[in-house]
C-alpha cells in the first residue's frame, strides 16, 4: 500500500499521487499564463507584417501608434527602428489581415497627426491598383507635393508654438499677453490697420502675379491649404472645431473683461470690509462660542422641531383656501357660563384648609350681565335688522 503523509486515514490521495496533480496544476498553469501573454502582446493575431522606411517619423512613433487606410483603422505600429548610417528609419506595422486584402502593394506612408492632441500615426497612402500586400513586404515614404506641403505646415505650426510658449519656470510676460496688453481698447486703430493691409496685400499680390502660368505667393499658399485639406480634412475639422471656442471667448471678450473686472472690485471691497472690520469679526466670533454650544447641545432637539414644525405648515397648507385666499378652520366653540368661587372650590389638605374656605360664598352666585349684553338690549347692526312686523 502506498504510504500516505497527509491524510493518515488511508483514504485520501498518497504522496505520489499529490506530486502528480501539483506538477498537472503547475503546467495547466504555464500554459494557460503562456497564451495569456502571447495573447497581449498580439502573437496569436493574424496580422500581415510589413516595412515602412521613412525618413521622416515626425516626434516619433510609439508602439501602438494608429495606421489608417482611407481614415478606416486597419493596424498598428509594432516598434520603429531608428536610423543609421544615413539609411531611413524601418518602422514595422502589422495590418489585420483582414484588411490587407484590400490594401495594394504600392501604397506609401507618411506620419500624420492622428487627433487633435498631435499624437503621431501613420497614414497609408493610395497609388492605384495593384496585388495585395502580404506579410514581408517593404513600402516607401510618400513624397508628393500634399505631403510635402503638410509635413512643412506641421514643422512650422510646431516652430510657431515653441517659440511662443515658455517654461514652468519663466517669469517673462510672454507673447499672447503682450499681444493682449499691446492690442486693448484699441479696436478701430486696429480695424484701420487691417483694412490698409489687406489692400496693400491685394496690391501686392497683383503686382507679384505677372504672369498667369506662374502663382502668386497667396496663390501658391491658398493651392496649399486646399491641397492640405484634400489630404487631411480630419486635422482641418479638428483644428476647426477647436478655434470654435477661442472665437467665442474671442466675440464675447469685453463682456469677459466686466464679468472680470466686476469679480475684482467686489473681492477688493470685501478684503476693505473685512480689513476694517476685524476687531468687531473678532468680537463676533468670540460672542458666537456660547450660541454655537448651546446649539451643538440641543441638537438632538432640532430634528424633531423641525419636524413638528413641518406637521404643523402641513396642516395649515392643508386649511388654507388658495382660490379665497382664506384660511378654513373647522372647530368647536363651547361657551360656558361663569360662576363664582364656593368655599366647597378651597383647597383642603387633611385638616389644614385655604383662606378661602372661610372667606369665599356658601353657594354659587351668577354675576349679573350688564345692561348691554341683556337680549332684549341687544342691537343688531341696521343691515342686520329684520323686517318689520317680524319680531
Amino acid at each position: 500500500m502506498a504510504q500516505r503523509t497527509f491524510e493518515l486515514s488511508g483514504r485520501g490521495p498518497s504522496a505520489r499521487q499529490l506530486f502528480v496533480y501539483g506538477v498537472a496544476v503547475i503546467v495547466a498553469s504555464a500554459i494557460i499564463v503562456t497564451l495569456l501573454v502571447a495573447k497581449s502582446t498580439g502573437r496569436l493575431e493574424n496580422y500581415t507584417r510589413i516595412v515602412a522606411e521613412m525618413t521622416n517619423v515626425g516626434d516619433g512613433l510609439p508602439a501602438r501608434s494608429d495606421v489608417r487606410y482611407h481614415g478606416l483603422l486597419v493596424g498598428t505600429v509594432n516598434n520603429v527602428v531608428p536610423a543609421t548610417f544615413g539609411k531611413p528609419n524601418l518602422v514595422h506595422i502589422d495590418l489585420d489581415a483582414s484588411y490587407a486584402a484590400a490594401i495594394p502593394k504600392t501604397i506609401t506612408a507618411r506620419v500624420v497627426p492622428s487627433n487633435v492632441f498631435a499624437v503621431s500615426g501613420v497614414e497609408l497612402v493610395d497609388n492605384g491598383d495593384a496585388p495585395a500586400i502580404r506579410s514581408g513586404d517593404r513600402i516607401t515614404e510618400d513624397t508628393t507635393l500634399p505631403t510635402v506641403l503638410f509635413q512643412t505646415t506641421i514643422s512650422k505650426l510646431r516652430d510657431i508654438l515653441f517659440a511662443t510658449g515658455r517654461g514652468r519656470d519663466d517669469q517673462t510676460l510672454g507673447v499672447l499677453a503682450a499681444l493682449g496688453a499691446a492690442t486693448h481698447d484699441r479696436r478701430p486703430q486696429l480695424l484701420q490697420a487691417g483694412a490698409q493691409l489687406d489692400r496693400i496685400v491685394n496690391q501686392l499680390n497683383a503686382v507679384v502675379a505677372t504672369d498667369v502660368t506662374t502663382p502668386s505667393m497667396l496663390s501658391a499658399l491658398v493651392a496649399a491649404a486646399e491641397g492640405l485639406q484634400q489630404t487631411a480634412p480630419d486635422l482641418l475639422d479638428a483644428l476647426h472645431r477647436a478655434v470654435i471656442p477661442m472665437r467665442t471667448l474671442a466675440e464675447q471678450r469685453a463682456q469677459l473683461d466686466t464679468m472680470l473686472a466686476a469679480g475684482a472690485n467686489t473681492l477688493g471691497t470685501t478684503r476693505t470690509a473685512l480689513s476694517n472690520h476685524i476687531d468687531r469679526m473678532i468680537v463676533i466670533g468670540k460672542q458666537l462660542t456660547p450660541v454655537t454650544g448651546v446649539l451643538a447641545q440641543t441638537a438632538g432637539n432640532w430634528v424633531p422641531g423641525f419636524q413638528k414644525l413641518r406637521t404643523l405648515t402641513d396642516k395649515f397648507n392643508e386649511g388654507w383656501v388658495f382660490d379665497m385666499d382664506a384660511f378654513n378652520l373647522r372647530a368647536n366653540l363651547a361657551l360656558t357660563p361663569t360662576y363664582s368661587y364656593t368655599r366647597a372650590d378651597c383647597p383642603q389638605y387633611g385638616e389644614l384648609k385655604g383662606p378661602s374656605c372661610f372667606t369665599a360664598p356658601l353657594i354659587a352666585v351668577r354675576p349679573d350681565l350688564p345692561e348691554v349684553l341683556l337680549p332684549q338690549n341687544v342691537q343688531p347692526p341696521p343691515d342686520l335688522v329684520p323686517p318689520a312686523g317680524t319680531v
